[in-house]
């Protein structure tokens, strides 16, 4: 557009504004109704001379018009800002009117935005997940099969995907049927490029579907991996989608980092996802415990290594301090911290690059992530491993440790109580059994006598989102007594992001 269209264009709009103010001046409904919808929508808002315009309406309006006028009004409530405080609970009343007084339409946008306050909840109105599928429901109905009603069916139907997808009471988890509402959202939205946002975000979710799997969908990691992808591609350069693209990378990263059928385990991309969406995620409090995730992750690889990616226990050690920090005090994120505080213990018992060999601060993190790690008996098969650490700590003692057989004994007993009877544990639970023999061999038997205390081990895997099962590293070793001076074995367990 040249420079004199556009001061042609603001000509007609002056001229159009003016026109209307006339007509609005002498009460004019349809006038007023028009203003305020130029100052809801429009570039310059104005929620709260809107309102007066829409008030103005009341005494002259007819029924359709004071329709109109109510929809409006609770849009105005519901949104806030703009010189009027966000209220749900007169947002609800004007949509309820709106609903009574309205045509097919207005009945229908009704309906679907009090399905919006239901879903959200919010100042004077409870959220309400039952109520909003109901609203939801019965405004698609009314809306009908019109072409000009796709892009609010669109919306809709994602917000009933989201429903299906999370649940809550009064609605059971369904990915089947949250799927079938993405997919038929994101062709009722087009080709539009104006609905790009709301296309990344439903590809975004179609992604956390095939990625966890549930009711009447299988896991799918190559089909995840290419939602995902397609998300963050629609999401494009606009900053404030910068946190969702910031959540689409982690997600990537989660895929790289633990491959699947399809896609082949890839710790260098994973790695290259994870500080992408970190960086996009920013300092914003309400991604702190996303960030302490993804930053634990990000430890998971340098601890571990890989292709592309040489093992820094430095590098591990400072992520998994960020992690547990920025997962803050919130109970809920205890399990996590308690695996950030064992890696961290990890780190410290075998030593490695960048960092030092410290049993009395393995030691203390160890004890630490136990009981942050409770008494949930899903967390049994990493407390029994931070026992076995533990064993062997007391077992060798080192500076700040005092050496204690009979405390190495317990640790171990205890830790072969919790890693239970899976098959996966055998390995590192015969180790274990070694270990106690050699600790009733050598009872009694002091270290200046000239024999040593024997030694045990090598170390468990990783604790928490990357063990990749069990290993055992056996070394010759010049005494009689070969199987009490092994190192105990590798071992981990899995563990993915909670769903979001």
């Amino acid at each position: 557009m040249t420079f004199a269209e556009k001061l042609q264009e603001r000509k007609q709009s002056t001229i159009r504004l003016t026109e209307l103010l006339g007509k609005a001046i002498t009460g004019d409904v349809e006038a007023l109704i028009t203003l305020a919808g130029d100052y809801i929508d429009g570039v310059n808002k104005d929620y709260k001379a809107a309102k007066e315009y829409l008030e103005a309406t009341y005494s002259k309006a007819d029924i359709p018009q004071l329709a109109k006028a109510k929809i409006r009004l609770g849009l105005i409530y519901y949104l806030g800002g703009y010189g009027v405080i966000k209220n749900y609970s007169t947002a609800a009343t004007h949509f309820k009117d709106a609903d009574l007084l309205g045509n097919s339409d207005i009945k229908a946008k009704a309906k679907c935005h009090l399905g919006d306050i239901y879903h959200d909840g919010g100042p004077g109105v409870a959220k309400n997940v039952s109520e909003a599928k109901k609203c939801y429901e019965e405004g698609l109905g009314l809306l009908g099969d019109h072409q000009r009603h796709h892009t609010l069916k669109g919306k809709v139907k994602c917000y009933l995907g989201n429903i299906y997808r999370l649940g809550g009471p009064g609605v059971a988890e369904n990915y089947s049927q949250a799927k079938k509402c993405y997919e038929e959202a994101f062709v009722l939205l087009g080709d539009s490029q104006k609905n790009n946002t709301l296309k990344g975000q439903v590809k975004c979710y179609l992604g956390n579907i095939y990625w966890f799997g549930g009711t009447g969908v299988a896991k799918n990691v190559s089909e995840a991996k290419k939602c995902y992808e397609e998300s963050f591609d629609l999401l494009g350069d606009h900053q404030e989608n910068n946190t969702l693209k910031g959540a689409v990378k982690c997600k990537l990263g989660e895929i790289y980092q633990d491959g699947g059928t399809g896609v082949a385990k890839n710790v260098s991309e994973a790695k290259k996802c994870y500080e992408e969406g970190l960086g996009l995620l920013g300092d914003h409090q309400r991604y702190h415990v996303l960030k302490g995730q993804v930053k634990c992750k990000l430890g998971t690889i340098y601890h571990n290594g890989g292709p592309g990616v040489a093992k820094n226990y430095s590098e591990a050690k400072k992520c998994f301090e960020e992690s547990f920090g920025l997962l803050g005090d919130s109970q809920g994120n205890n399990t996590l911290k308690g695996q950030v505080k064992c890696h961290l213990g990890k780190i410290y018992h075998d030593g490695g690059t960048g960092v030092a060999k410290n049993v009395s601060e393995a030691k203390k993190c160890f004890e630490e992530g136990l009981v942050l790690l409770g008494d949930s008996q899903e967390n049994s098969t990493l407390k029994g491993q931070v026992k076995c650490h533990l064993g062997d700590i007391y077992r060798f003692g080192g500076t700040g440790v005092i050496k204690d057989f009979r405390e190495a004994k317990k640790c171990f007993e205890e830790g072969l109580v919790l890693l239970g009877d899976h098959q996966r544990h055998h390995t590192l639970k015969n180790q274990v059994r070694r270990c106690l023999n050699s600790i009733k061999q050598s009872r009694g038997v002091s270290t200046s006598s000239g024999r040593q205390a024997s030694s045990v081990t090598n170390g468990l895997s990783r604790f928490g989102v990357n063990g990749q099962g069990e290993k055992s590293k056996r070394k010759k070793r010049k005494s009689t007594d070969s199987s009490s001076d092994k190192k105990l074995g590798n071992s981990g367990s899995n563990k993915k992001f909670k769903k979001g």
